[in-house]
């Protein structure tokens, strides 16, 4: 379930859909805006009647509060109210719990059938600007340094925005070296990229986890004179990002289990 107690605000879903809704109307969104950014974000999800529940309520509810609520939104909330709302799953998961989550509910829907406060002034804030992390080209090729003393080569596959932030993001060439290989052998080891390692199994693409927001994080790798020729695959699903120390171990580790010497050794 989620959960960690049967208040209203006791899940990460609520939680994070009365902090959206508040921030949209602090961006200077509308009270329309403010709803549509967030059930878009959960549209994937309109099935999953538990889901669905914890977001019509912390919705209405928040909006209520601050004087904001629309009809549709109410309406949709007493609805699932008056199915039931959410109480079968905490029949299954918490019955000793059904009591108080009903009663929650009921002060919920007295709240939304009652008339709610005059809209709240808000404060808007102009967003502050994203930041760029990187501005080299698509097709860039980079190096990282790893403990062996070889130097990993890796290709700027494209960008990801992460809402504070454009990040880049990379695949791992099948090449090791000393040295910096011509373009011809960099286009032929761009065929064939190394897996990046992950909890939910080996992915395509690597991007930089920063250890310190402050500090420029490409400083792990150094831009090469070089850039790729083919066009290389992206998929923004399948980015892992983990620290560059932990990325060059992996890459040891790789071709110290696959035996013979990676392209560009000796």
């Amino acid at each position: 379930m989620g959960a960690w107690a049967p208040a209203l605000y006791s899940d990460d879903t609520t939680c994070e859909v009365r902090d959206a809704y508040i921030e949209n109307l602090k961006l200077g969104r509308s009270d329309t805006e403010a709803y549509e950014q967030i059930l878009h974000g959960y549209a994937d999800l309109a099935d999953d009647r538990e889901v669905m529940c914890l977001v019509y309520f912390a919705l209405a509810d928040t909006a209520w509060k601050y004087g904001r609520l629309h009809e549709h939104i109410r309406a949709r909330a007493l609805d699932l109210i008056g199915q039931g709302g959410d109480i079968s799953v905490w029949e299954r998961d918490a019955p000793g719990e059904v009591s108080a989550r009903r009663k929650v509910l009921r002060t919920l829907e007295a709240r939304l059938l009652s008339k709610q406060p005059e809209p709240r002034q808000i404060k808007v804030s102009k967003p502050k600007p994203k930041k760029i992390r990187c501005s080299a080209p698509v097709g860039s090729v980079f190096t990282l340094d790893l403990p062996s003393k070889y130097r990993a080569f890796l290709a700027l596959v494209g960008f990801i925005d992460l809402g504070k932030s454009v990040d880049p993001v990379f695949s791992i060439l099948d090449w090791r070296s000393h040295h910096l290989p011509s373009d011809a052998e960099l286009n032929e080891a761009a065929r064939k990229t190394l897996p990046v390692k992950s909890g939910l199994g080996d992915q395509a693409h690597w991007g930089i986890f920063p250890k310190d927001e402050r500090k420029n994080v490409m400083a792990c790798l150094q831009e090469t004179r070089h850039s790729l020729t083919i066009n290389m695959p992206y998929d923004p699903s399948k980015v892992v990002f983990t620290y560059p120390e932990s990325l060059a171990d992996d890459i040891d580790a790789h071709y110290a289990a696959h035996g013979p010497a990676a392209r560009g050794e000796p």
